[in-house]
């Protein structure tokens, strides 16, 4: 969308008259509210972004600390069994 700053072209064409160059003011204000309103609503959406980025990462950790929880609990188990078993076989073998 091409931005039509009509006013501002005549007063800048007009230098001496001053009721143009109000208009031109008042066009160059409203331009800066609607560049500030689109500034302001970018900055809220990257804070929700940051939020919900924020939301996930915290899923996925807690995800992780589960999962290395049951691997830690499964490297247990499976050294018990192996002791277990080493044992068995000795006992077999040197009986």
């Amino acid at each position: 969308m091409a931005m039509q700053m009509g006013a501002l072209r005549e007063a800048l064409l007009n230098p001496g008259d001053t009721e143009k160059a109000t208009a031109a003011a008042e066009e160059m204000a409203d331009q800066q509210r609607e560049f500030f309103k689109i500034r302001v609503e970018l900055r809220e959406s990257i804070v929700g972004l940051e939020l919900r980025t924020a939301e996930v990462l915290a899923a996925v950790n807690e995800r992780f600390a589960r999962v290395d929880g049951k691997l830690a609990l499964q490297g247990w188990m499976l050294t018990s069994i192996f002791a277990l078993l080493l044992a068995v076989t000795l006992k077999l073998f040197l009986h």
